[in-house]
């Protein structure tokens, strides 16, 4: 209750292990490549480890 998701559908939330990101000043685009990179890569790994846990056995994810 009393979140701003409608309450029709069960929700599971996971929580993967932390990503190492360092402080850059300004970083090139190549470094913002590289850690999106990672991130991708971290929550399809998250995805992929939970997904039939949470009842979506067959489902795949799409990051556009």
């Amino acid at each position: 209750y009393y979140t701003p998701i409608p309450n029709r559908e069960k929700l599971s939330i996971v929580v993967g292990e932390p990503i190492d990101l360092p402080q850059i000043e300004s970083p090139s685009e190549q470094e913002i490549l590289h850690y999106h990179q990672i991130y991708y890569q971290r929550l399809r790994e998250l995805f992929e480890k939970n997904k039939e846990r949470c009842g979506f056995p067959q489902s795949t994810l799409d990051l556009v």
